[in-house]
Order: C-alpha cells, then sequence, then structure tokens
C-alpha cells in the first residue's frame, strides 16, 4: 500500500490518531450480523463536503450509458461515492468509482446502468438516489475495485433484485407488507406484471434496482431502523456467520451523518438474514479481532484516478485487492477522506 494509507489503516487498527471502536451491535435476536460502529474523535475540519449535504451541484445524463455529467458551481470540493444511485427522468444509473467534484467545475462521472428497460433521456437531471446495495456491490467488483461489464451488471441487478423478493416472501413482515404470493422471484429482465403488487402499488421490474432496493427497506424498516448512529461514527465493519463481509470509513463524522442511512440500507439482505435454530453465537469480544485481522492483509494498489490541476486540490482513487477482498481509498490533498472494503462474492 502507499505510505499514507499504510499508515491510516495502522492507525484503524491500533485506536490511535482518534480512531477507535464502539460497542458492536446486533439489529435483531435472530438476525445472521454483527455491526461494529467505527469511532473517530477529531478536531481537524473537513476539506470537502458530500453530495448528499447539498443540493447546489448538478448531475446530468450525457445520452450516453456509462457517464454522467457533474456541475459544480459552489467553492466546496463534492465527494460523490462510488455506488452512488442517479435517478431521476432518465434511466437510473451508479457511480463506478469515487469521484470529486472540484469547485466550479464541469466533470465526467464513469457509470452503469442499473435499469435497463428504462430508455436514456439527454440532458435529464438526476438525484442522489442513496447508494448501490452490498449484495450488487460484492458481485460487480473485480481486482483492483474494477467495476464488471454492463452486461454483467444487469445480471447482478437481477440477482439482488431476486434476493430482495426472497428476503420478502420468508420474513415474518411478508404478510404486513402486502407482497403477492405470485412476486417474481426468478426469471429474465421483464416489465413489472401489473396485477402484482407491494405495498399495495405494481411491483417494480427485476432489472429496477433503485425501486426494488427502495421497496425492500420499506418492507424491513424495523429492523433497519434499529442500527442506530453513534454521534462520533465515522464508519462501520459488517461481519456475517461467514466472516467480515464490508468496511468503510470517512475522516469525519459530518460526512458519515451524511451517508448513514444509506451506509445502513445498503447493508440491506445481511441486516435481515434470520437463524431460527440459533446456530449462530454471538460474541461481540471478537468483532474488533476480525476487521483488524482484514485490515492486516498485504493489500496490493493499482491507481483507478488522478487529478493534479494546475491549481486545486490534488485527487486520487487507488484500488485495493488482497485474498478475498477489494477496496477503494479516495484521497484528497494526500489525506485519505473515504476508504471501502468489500468481501467479493464466492
Amino acid at each position: 500500500m502507499t505510505a499514507i494509507t499504510n499508515q491510516l489503516f495502522h492507525d484503524v487498527r491500533a485506536e490511535q490518531a482518534g480512531f477507535s471502536f464502539g460497542k458492536p451491535q446486533r439489529p435483531d435476536a435472530k438476525t445472521l450480523s454483527i455491526v461494529l460502529p467505527l469511532l473517530r474523535q477529531t478536531e481537524a475540519k473537513r476539506s470537502y463536503t458530500t453530495f448528499p449535504e447539498t443540493d447546489k451541484v448538478l448531475v446530468f445524463d450525457t445520452g450516453k450509458i456509462d457517464e454522467m455529467r457533474v456541475e459544480n458551481p459552489t467553492d466546496a470540493n463534492v465527494f460523490i461515492r462510488s455506488g452512488t444511485l442517479f435517478t431521476g427522468a432518465t434511466q437510473a444509473r451508479a457511480a463506478q468509482r469515487s469521484h470529486i467534484a472540484l469547485p466550479h467545475d464541469k466533470s465526467v462521472v464513469p457509470v452503469r446502468c442499473v435499469h435497463a428497460s428504462h430508455g436514456i433521456s439527454s440532458n435529464a437531471g438526476v438525484k442522489y438516489g442513496g447508494i448501490t446495495p452490498l449484495h450488487t456491490d460484492q458481485k460487480n467488483y473485480n481486482a483492483g475495485y474494477n467495476m464488471k461489464s454492463q452486461h454483467e451488471t444487469w445480471a447482478n441487478v437481477h440477482a439482488t433484485n431476486t434476493m430482495f423478493m426472497r428476503c420478502s416472501n420468508i420474513s415474518s413482515f411478508s404478510a404486513s407488507a402486502g407482497l403477492s404470493a405470485n412476486a417474481p422471484v426468478a426469471g429474465s429482465f421483464a416489465a413489472h406484471d401489473p396485477g402484482v403488487t407491494w405495498h399495495g402499488e405494481p411491483q417494480p421490474a427485476m432489472d429496477n434496482l433503485a425501486g426494488n432496493f427502495d421497496k425492500f427497506a420499506l418492507d424491513f424498516e424495523k429492523i433497519l431502523s434499529k442500527v442506530k448512529r453513534h454521534p462520533r461514527q465515522v464508519g462501520l465493519a459488517l461481519i456475517t456467520d461467514t466472516g467480515v463481509q464490508t468496511i468503510e470509513w470517512f475522516d469525519h463524522t459530518d460526512s458519515w451523518q451524511a451517508l448513514h442511512e444509506a451506509a445502513i440500507k445498503r447493508l440491506g439482505t445481511e441486516l435481515v438474514r434470520e437463524d431460527p435454530k440459533a446456530v449462530f453465537e454471538f460474541k461481540p469480544e471478537n468483532a474488533v479481532q476480525m476487521v483488524d485481522e482484514v485490515l492486516a492483509l498485504p493489500f496490493k494498489t493499482n491507481r483507478i484516478y488522478l487529478e493534479v490541476p494546475p491549481i486545486g486540490p490534488r485527487v486520487e482513487i487507488t484500488g485495493l485487492t488482497a485474498k478475498d477482498f477489494v477496496g477503494e481509498v479516495t484521497t484528497l490533498n494526500d489525506v485519505v477522506i473515504h476508504v471501502v472494503l468489500l468481501k467479493k462474492a464466492a
């Protein structure tokens, strides 16, 4: 790893430079998951803001399936997280990598389509629609945090939507959710059947990631809402019966506060999987050790993006690869502002 990233990982593991681990949380007594908060005490000021915190930054469809145009008329550096969903009056897309929109600048962010049957409307404005589900990301990112092809992304969107449906069908919440017994759980990318309803509304098409994600979150709101944000929280790790699934953190609590709700929703299906036979033993004392083992892996790095303007901040996006994990590090003026690690799908 780079010296900066290596030092950061060391600081987190050693719980220094203001970092510490919070108390592990189990969203529900029956669930197969533990959320370990990552906290930080710091007086440092942020050199950026996040996309969800501003309505000034505008994003438009360029008419191309693999890119969106970003216009930042503000004086701030604006961080757009990888996996950010852009939704609106055009085809929904997801950011392939993180991006920093520089002050008073126009730029392009690479994206993947996550709603195949919805047409493209060139120059249509889009809004922040949250971030992609962990289930999708774990299938979608290769070594070096390179996103798979558009065709593979569509297949992974379908797989995630199928998982959403299955979770709702087998959960104790399904009766109150109003999910038709005829709701599809597999098949091709088909338009929704107007006879199938969820919460009294037409079921979104099986290729509509954002629509199905919102429906899923509504179904399981009672569980997702139990994962509360700590005042000093900057990130979290998710641990399940098969180990650490993801670790993510920012350099500042304000950034996590802006993305906390979307970050919990992102964990989605892992937070609601149940252990009806109580096979999974909850040992909170092991959580930190498991995270430490992942952060200690010998990650190889690759440059995803570099921008060194004549005037303005230096922006670098770095990919990480080690064993079963991939990740992304965003650095602004030689300060790491965001890290996300994923355990790749088997």
